[in-house]
C-alpha cells in the first residue's frame, strides 16, 4: 500500500505537494486508511502504534514522492548524477579534522537511487520498527 502511495504520487508529481497540505478525508482516502488500520490490527500491535505508524506511512510515501517529483521537475536525469556526484566529491574534500564522519562515508552518503534503494530501505526500516512493537513478539 506505501509503495502504490508513494509510486502513484510520482506519476501525479503535483498531488504530492497537495497531499503534504491536508489530511485526506475523502471516500477514497478514508478507504485506504481503514485498509492500512485493518492490516496493522492483524500485526497485533497496540492501537496508539497503529493511529501513529498509519499516518507515519503514509508521510512516508508522500514525503518521499515530493522530493523526487522536485528533482525529477527541475533536472534532467544526466543533471541530477552529475549534481550527486559533486556531492559526494564536496563530501569528500571536507577537511576530516572537522567532518571525519561525513569524508569517511561520503561514498554511501550520496550512493543508491532515491526511487529505489532509498525508499525501499526507508520503507523496510519504518515496517521493521513497527513490527518491533508487536504485542506477540517475543523478547
Amino acid at each position: 500500500m506505501v509503495r502504490a502511495t508513494h509510486y502513484g504520487l510520482l506519476a501525479h508529481r503535483d498531488l504530492a505537494r497537495a497531499a503534504l497540505a491536508t489530511i485526506p478525508l475523502g471516500e477514497g482516502a478514508l478507504r485506504f486508511s481503514d485498509r492500512m488500520i485493518a492490516i496493522m490490527r492483524l500485526g497485533n500491535l497496540p492501537e496508539q502504534v497503529i493511529a501513529y505508524g498509519s499516518d507515519l506511512l503514509f508521510l512516508y510515501a508522500t514525503a518521499t514522492a515530493f522530493e523526487q517529483a522536485l528533482y525529477a521537475e527541475h533536472m534532467t536525469t544526466e543533471d541530477g548524477e552529475r549534481y550527486i556526484a559533486e556531492i559526494g566529491e564536496y563530501f569528500a574534500s571536507l577537511p576530516a579534522d572537522r567532518f571525519p564522519n561525513i569524508v569517511a562515508l561520503a561514498g554511501p552518503l550520496v550512493g543508491g537511487s532515491g526511487e529505489g534503494e532509498r525508499f525501499e530501505f526507508g520503507l523496510d526500516v519504518l515496517v521493521a520498527g513497527l513490527a518491533a512493537y508487536s504485542r506477540g513478539a517475543s523478547s
